[in-house]
């Protein structure tokens, strides 16, 4: 549930804004801890895998197809910089 959609809920019970403040303030703390076990599980799957082992198999079994793109644009200049340029003489 989002916040704004859990403060409207909270509006509409009309409790007592410093009971609010705290279930606000709960739900918060409970979404930190929850990424933050989610971050150290991730982690401890990521540091179980072998990534040479998995780039070999990767290199072994498939082609690899690389395509790029590269872009040069001129930098925007404000009218400073122009003004600047036009007193510099070669």
């Amino acid at each position: 549930m989002k916040k704004k959609a859990t403060k409207n809920i909270m509006h509409e019970l009309s409790l007592p804004k410093e009971l609010l403040a705290n279930l606000i303030q709960n739900a918060k703390k409970s979404k930190v801890d929850f990424l933050l076990v989610i971050k150290e599980e991730v982690g401890k799957l990521i540091s179980k895998i072998d990534m040479s082992y998995l780039l070999d198999e990767i290199v072994k079994k498939y082609d690899i197809d690389v395509h790029t793109t590269i872009r040069l644009r001129p930098k925007m200049q404000n009218d400073k910089t122009k003004q600047n340029k036009r007193k510099i003489k070669p």
